[in-house]
Formats: C-alpha cells, structure tokens, sequence
C-alpha cells in the first residue's frame, strides 16, 4: 500500500473510531442534565462490568485473527478461516454464557448471595448477558474488516450507528430518563452493527476443528487472562471505589475517564492500521522501520495527551453542570494512566512475536495485584482521599507496567528504539500535563496547549523520534501566500 493509501486509512479509521466511541462524549451534557449524578454512576457500573465479562466470554479469539491468518498467503484460505473463527466464537461465548449463568444461579439460590442484585437489576442483567453472546463475533467482524484494508466500510457503517445510537439516547433521555433505558439503547445498536456486518461478509456456519482450535485456544487464552488482569488497571478500580467511596464519586472518575478515553479514540486510527501489520512489517521490512512506525505512534500518543488534557478541563468547566467540577481536575492523572496504557500497546512487540504470553500474563498479574492491594489498603486508611487515591495509583501502575514490559520486549527481541530521546519526551509531557493544574483562564489554556504541542514536535524532530516534513510544509505555506 502507498503512503496516501495508508494515511487515508488512518484517517477514515480515525473518524469512525471518534464516531463510534466518541458518542458517549457527544450526549454527555445532555445525559448530565437529565440524568442525576448518581445515575451517571450507575451507568458507569454497568459499562465497566460488561467490559469484564466482554473479555471474559469472548476469550480474545479475534487476536487469533493477526497472528494466524493475517499471515496466509492465500486471500480465499484467509476468508475460510475467518469464517471458521466467527462461528466457533459465537458457540463458544454462547456455551460459556450458560456456564456462567448456572454459577449465579448456584450462589443466588444455594449460597444465597445477591452479589449483583444490590447494584443491577433483572432487567439490567437480562440486556447485559444479551449483548455479551455477541460480543467477540463483533470484533472479528470488524477485525476482519480492517484485516482487508476496508476502511471506507468501516467509516460508513460507524457513521450510520452512531447517529442511530446518539438519536436514540436523545431520545430516551428526554422521554424516559432511565439507566435501564439507555443500555437497552446500547444492546439494540450493538444487534443492529452484527447483522450489518454478518450480512456484508457473508459468513457461513463452518466451525473450527479441534486441532485448529487448540492453536487458537493456546494462543489466545494467555492474552485474554492478561487482558482480564489488565483489567484491574482499567476497570477493577472503579469496584474499589464504589465500595469504599460512592457511586457519586464514581460518577465524577467516570466523566474524568470519558475524556482520557479520547487519547485511545485518537489513536485507535494508528492502532487499527498498524497492530494487524507490525508483525508482517519485521518479518518483511526488518526491525529498523518497524521501530520508527512504532516511535511515531508514541510521540503522536504524547501530542493528544497534551490535547485531551487541555480540551477536556476546558469542556467540563464550560459545558457540564457545577457538581462535576471535581472531574475537571481528575482528568489529568486519568489522562496519564490512558497515555501510558496506549504506550505499552505500542511498545509490547517483542513478547509477541516470540509467543511469550505467559510471560506476559506473569508481568500483568504481578502489576495488577500490587497495584489494586495497595490502593485498596490506602483508600480503607484514607476513605476521605478515595478518589485520589485510586486515580495517583493507577497512573503509577502503568507507568510500572510500561516500563516492565518494554523491557522484557527489548530483551526477546530488540527493536532499535532512540531510547534517551524517548524518556526526555516523555517527562516533558508530563511536566507539561502537571501545567493544567495551575492554570484556569480558557485563553490561557489554549495558548498553552499550542505552545505546549509546537515544543514537543520541535523536540521529537531534533531528537530523530520523528521525521517531520518541514520543506514540504513550507512549501504548501509559499504556494498558499501566492
């Protein structure tokens, strides 16, 4: 593919991304208004929960869909397989759904422990455990998508959900301004995406063998437990705080965390491009540009870092009711967390390529249950501070867990990063993200974000992290003076 084609596509994918995630940002103030803070709390519950389970019952089998067939030479032996993935993963979600509802049942009705009952209801449940059967048939229907360098179809479907969706929260809010209301909203649109892309594909009912599943299973299974225990980081937090602070204080880290989402939503263009490519790009293209396409994602991730950071303080202040005004400074801590998630993604090639998801799934699990013990001891001892506790905890977490894994990565297979260069960068984005605290007035923080974003291009130029166009742009500036 060209390097126009290439950019297209990130951009496509950059939109329909922005589109597809970025909806909850769009009816945000209108959700706020309508919505008690305690409300916005419970939704956020519920996101978080099906996020667990998501990973739970889907058990990452579109993983399996990079490293195994995006290899396959053939383009109609690529199809079979996928189709083949599609529709074990369908029966597999479904076996385990009813596996899970059997130990619920066990502990409601034998151990007669309520557990979810205090914070979800029936019907709540009922709309959660609908959408999870279909959840990994989703993503391979969309990996399979991109897998194909379809973007523009990507960009159309994404655009026609979103308004679906948006429309129908708006509507739901204004009439019936309800938390079970709005997910059943989520669950209709995410039925509607599936049997759009089933149709557009056109899978058939052709499973796996069990050989073939095997593979699968042994090298997806690794990555789904890291995924789960990853969790703990980006999700399992928010369980600690609901139990040791309140839902309100949910509500507020929730609204922090939809705008610290945005650095994800902004870089998922260059995740969606790039992740089902990389290994083809070493194999083919060797270490050395593999490497520089990787760096540029890193120092794109620091540049919406310091974007989000500014523009999220400046939307909650200016846009969303008083009472979410602790969110406001929430947002850069969540923010740093999220930079240095989306880092390990980018940086977590090495281990990978050489199959080592069990050492992958030991760094996760070690980082996880360190991190949440410790935060859940100091927000017992300091339940005043819950909320800052939690959030301090989990950015230092990930940096940690950054770190770890770079490291291991470099060390099973080294990628000729321009390593000094990359830590300088990084701490000045985050002296320059510390700068939000300090200052309130919306002028001046748009001058800062401009002034903070042009120092850190400079800086990655003159450190060769990236190789930026200065004559073309300087060129396109003379012919548009003339």
């Amino acid at each position: 593919m060209s390097k126009g084609g290439a950019i297209r596509e990130m951009l496509l994918y950059g939109v329909a991304l922005l589109l597809l995630k970025g909806a909850s940002l769009i009816t945000l103030p209108v959700m706020t208004h309508f919505l008690s803070v305690e409300q916005i709390g419970q939704l956020e519950l519920i996101a978080v929960t099906q996020v667990f389970f998501a990973l739970l019952v889907s058990l990452s089998m579109h993983e399996n869909l990079y490293r195994f067939i995006a290899v396959a030479k053939d383009k109609f032996e690529r199809k079979l397989m996928t189709n083949q993935l599609y529709c074990s993963a369908i029966l597999l979600s479904i076996c385990l759904l009813i596996l899970l509802t059997m130990v619920y049942g066990f502990i409601d009705r034998v151990l007669q422990l309520s557990m979810p009952s205090s914070y979800f209801t029936q019907s709540q449940i009922l709309l959660m455990v609908s959408v999870l059967a279909i959840q990994a048939a989703l993503e391979i229907s969309l990996a399979w998508l991109r897998l194909q360098d379809k973007a523009e179809v990507f960009f159309k479907l994404s655009l026609f959900c979103t308004f679906l969706q948006v429309s129908l929260v708006l509507i739901v809010v204004n009439t019936i301004p309800s938390v079970t209301a709005v997910l059943a909203v989520g669950v209709f649109c995410a039925f509607v995406q599936l049997m759009i892309l089933h149709h557009y594909n056109q899978f058939n009912w052709q499973l796996l063998s069990i050989n073939q599943l095997k593979l699968y299973l042994r090298y997806c299974l690794p990555i789904m437990c890291s995924a789960l225990i990853a969790f703990g980081l980006n999700g399992g937090e928010r369980w600690i705080l609901v139990q040791t602070g309140s839902i309100e204080l949910l509500a507020q880290y929730a609204i922090a965390l939809k705008f610290a989402l945005a650095v994800g939503i902004l870089l998922q263009p260059f995740h969606m491009w790039w992740m089902p490519k990389r290994f083809e790009y070493w194999q083919n293209r060797g270490a050395r540009l593999t490497a520089s396409i990787s760096q540029i994602g890193m120092v794109y991730a620091a540049l919406l870092t310091i974007l989000v950071v500014w523009g999220g303080k400046l939307f909650i202040t200016l846009y969303l009711p008083d009472q979410y005004l602790l969110a406001a400074k929430m947002v850069t801590i969540a923010t740093v967390a999220m930079l240095f998630k989306e880092l390990t993604e980018l940086c977590n090639i090495g281990l990978l390529k050489t199959h080592q998801t069990k050492k992958l799934l030991t760094i996760n699990l070690t980082v996880t249950l360190l991190a949440l013990t410790m935060v859940a001891i100091a927000v017992q001892l300091y339940p005043h501070y819950s909320i800052w506790l939690v959030g301090c905890g989990i950015a230092f977490a990930q940096i940690v867990r950054c770190t770890v894994i770079l490291f291991y990565s470099q060390r099973l297979a080294h990628l000729p990063y321009h390593g000094s260069g990359m830590v300088l960068f990084l701490v000045l984005t985050l002296i320059f993200v510390a700068t939000t605290w300090t200052i309130n007035s919306p002028i001046m923080s748009l001058l800062f974000a401009a002034g903070q974003i042009a120092l850190l291009l400079t800086f990655a130029h003159n450190y060769k992290l990236i190789d930026f166009p200065y004559q073309q742009v300087r060129k396109v500036l003379q012919r548009l003076s003339v």
